[in-house]
């Protein structure tokens, strides 16, 4: 397993989890339940829009019922480069933010 992690004002944030069995998993439950709080994340809508940005990635597809849970996509979606490149962008996008919270 690979946990990237953001160490952020000495907070880790660890977004999701690449598996030896082919998956990603995003770790919205750690965002939002553990301590300390991670900001903005611990905020559902922006776990929401975290959700809305990964979805628009082809073969992603996490419902907003796992919001609060730890979802999984295959990671053979990140296959296509286009695709690479769109997920890397949400990482992007999530550094950004926690930077500026």
């Amino acid at each position: 397993m690979f946990y990237p992690c953001l160490d952020h004002n000495d907070v880790p944030y660890f977004p999701l989890k690449i598996r030896t069995d082919g998956k990603v998993e995003v770790i919205f439950r750690w965002l939002n339940t553990r301590v300390p709080k991670k900001p903005p994340f611990d905020d559902e809508e922006k776990r929401l829009e975290l959700l809305w940005r990964l979805n628009e990635i082809p073969g992603v597809d996490i419902s907003e019922a796992r919001i609060n849970g730890i979802p999984t996509f295959p990671l053979s979606a990140l296959r296509d480069e286009a695709a690479l490149n769109q997920f890397l962008g949400v990482l992007d996008w999530f550094v950004q933010e926690v930077r500026e919270s």
